[in-house]
């Protein structure tokens, strides 16, 4: 019912740091299937080198929101959102995570080919033309791979990762530890641990006891 997605390589060949501040706004905006909006999220966003290298170099979508190498622009709350820096950081859904989503399913259903072509629609509005290969895929397995790897750089910074981490977690081909420096040492996430659950406030346990805290 919508499809429509919005065409990074309008600028492809722009020197500016500053690209994503002429998206349209919201109501405007061909991907935009419900505006919802955090106004809290403010600030600019380190991007770890793992996913700067899956970006790669050619991306649009690392160009058209990007600053250098790693610290990539987020303007009044605004990343990745491809819709104006004016308005309130978006997060409701839009066509392209619809897409990812497809070409997940698809692969999973051993749909090879389907969800390649489903991920090369998207693919080929996000980079140059002279730098867009589509993907190719040897079988289901493959083919799921490159599905969650393209949903990761359409939906980065949009408050996915976190769900997606706890989702694949479940599966041992996509188990992730999550790794962050800190000045004491390195902190790790190990998949599937209790630390991905918030514990309960000492004052909510106080005032409801029957419900217990988060196993720890």
């Amino acid at each position: 019912m919508q499809s429509t997605l919005y065409d990074l390589r309008a600028f492809a060949n722009s020197s500016s740091p500053f690209d994503f501040m002429s998206m349209p706004e919201s109501y405007q905006h061909p991907e935009v299937i419900l505006m919802k909006a955090a106004y809290n999220q403010d600030g600019p966003l380190l991007l770890s080198q793992e996913l700067l290298d899956l970006l790669g170099p050619d991306d649009l979508r690392r160009k058209v929101f990007g600053i250098g190498d790693q610290l990539l622009y987020n303007y009044n709350g605004y990343f990745f959102s491809y819709i104006s820096p004016f308005e309130a950081r978006h997060v409701g859904p839009r066509v392209g995570e619809m897409y990812v989503t497809k070409a997940e399913c698809q692969a999973r259903a051993g749909k090879v080919s389907e969800a390649m072509a489903t991920l090369n629609e998207l693919r080929r509005q996000r980079f140059a033309d002279d730098k867009y290969v589509p993907l190719t895929a040897t079988d289901a397995s493959d083919a799921l791979v490159k599905a969650l790897a393209e949903r990761r750089r359409e939906l980065m910074g949009r408050g996915y990762r976190l769900a997606d981490l706890k989702r694949l977690n479940k599966e041992p081909a996509f188990a992730k530890v999550v790794t962050h420096p800190w000045s004491s040492g390195d902190i790790t996430l190990a998949p599937n641990s209790n630390r991905y659950i918030y514990p309960v406030a000492i004052k909510v346990l106080a005032a409801n006891p029957e419900i217990g805290q988060s196993p720890r």
